[in-house]
């Protein structure tokens, strides 16, 4: 066998190798970011735990991506019950409830989270059902105001005399 073939073969083993430790490395720190998430949270530090945890979420290992999805999803929820403005909490708890319906989908983790996972889905679509509705799209605030000039968009009536823009 001729010796560049050789050395062409070996190299290509150790290059195969490498990428295998690599993304076994890459993995690793994957699956710390949960570790470090749980610390984060413990410290009250919330903000670097979702970090962490959203980071752990994108394991290839399902029981991490499970556990980095019930943890993000779960402090989500608690800066959604924090959150004043209504946008805001209705964004977080939808964040909350896929990332908590994904960690369920994966069906990774232990018994009582798999059930606790579900059970926190439940009170994050109550907490939805709860918020006022959204405005639809592309309707602003200044659209039909009752009372500032007389008119609710559509022909000068707000239905104060009950016949509410109909003639």
């Amino acid at each position: 066998m001729n010796k560049k073939v050789i050395v062409i073969i070996i190299l290509l083993f150790a290059v195969s190798d490498l990428s295998v430790f690599a993304s076994g490395q890459a993995e690793n720190e994957v699956s710390a970011a949960l570790a470090k998430g749980i610390e984060q949270y413990n410290e009250g530090n919330l903000l670097d735990a979702a970090s962490e945890f959203r980071e752990a979420a994108s394991s290839d290992d399902p029981e991490t991506a499970a556990a980095g999805y019930y943890n993000y999803g779960t402090i989500q929820a608690e800066f959604a019950a924090q959150a004043q403005d209504p946008d805001e909490k209705r964004s977080l708890l939808e964040e909350s409830y896929q990332s908590l319906k994904r960690s369920a989908e994966l069906e990774h983790l232990p018994a009582a989270q798999q059930k606790q996972a579900r059970r926190n889905m439940e009170v994050v679509r109550e907490e939805l059902s709860r918020l006022p509705d959204k405005p639809p799209e592309g309707q602003d605030d200044q659209d039909g105001q009752d009372g500032q000039d007389g008119q609710d968009g559509q022909d000068g009536q707000d239905g104060q005399d009950g016949q509410d823009g109909q003639d």
